[in-house]
């Protein structure tokens, strides 16, 4: 009888056994915290394993394990993952009270510092996907200093995604984004 009590208690301490899908799926989000420092963890794990298997249906691939093998060996699988796994939501002005604080209380902050502290403004849009947000804060520079010309603007954007960095070079968009 003890031998049972020992037994059931053995199974009740037991964790529930992974799948391979599940542990190439943790390979993979390593991969992404290594090569990008983008997060799964939690509940993001589950966006990740959906994006993941549409891909690999595109793919038309067995598994998730064979995806893996390619991604190893595809520098251009890579950029397509990075494209797949971040989140390009983006508008001009998309966060109006932070450009306001820009506007209102920032700028005319740098317009108060003594002439040699000042005639220079560097600002890095990470993640600026396809590139509202750098040009929003151009436009927001340009329109809410005195005298514009007298300063150095410098916006540098960058973007995980290459298609989306395309778009913002272009500095073309559709008439109803603005």
């Amino acid at each position: 009888m003890e031998g049972n009590q020992s037994d059931k208690s053995c199974r009740q301490d037991r964790q529930p056994a992974r799948t391979m899908d599940a542990i190439t799926v943790d390979y993979i989000a390593a991969y992404l915290l290594d090569r990008c420092r983008l997060s799964f963890s939690g509940h993001k794990r589950a966006i990740l394993r959906s994006r993941l298997e549409s891909r690999i249906a595109a793919l038309a691939l067995p598994d998730i394990a064979a995806y893996w093998q390619f991604l190893k060996s595809s520098r251009e699988e890579e950029a397509m993952l990075f494209d797949l796994v971040t989140t390009n939501e983006t508008s001009f002005f998309r966060n109006p009270a932070q450009f306001e604080l820009l506007r209102a209380r920032i700028i005319p902050g740098f317009e108060l510092l003594p002439a040699i502290e000042k005639n220079s403004i560097r600002v890095l849009c990470a993640g600026c996907s396809t590139g509202e947000e750098p040009y929003s804060v151009a436009m927001t520079l340009l329109e809410a200093l005195r005298n514009p010309a007298n300063w150095r603007l410098e916006i540098v954007a960058g973007d995980l995604s290459k298609s989306c960095l395309e778009i913002a070079k272009s500095g073309y968009y559709d008439r109803e984004k603005l």
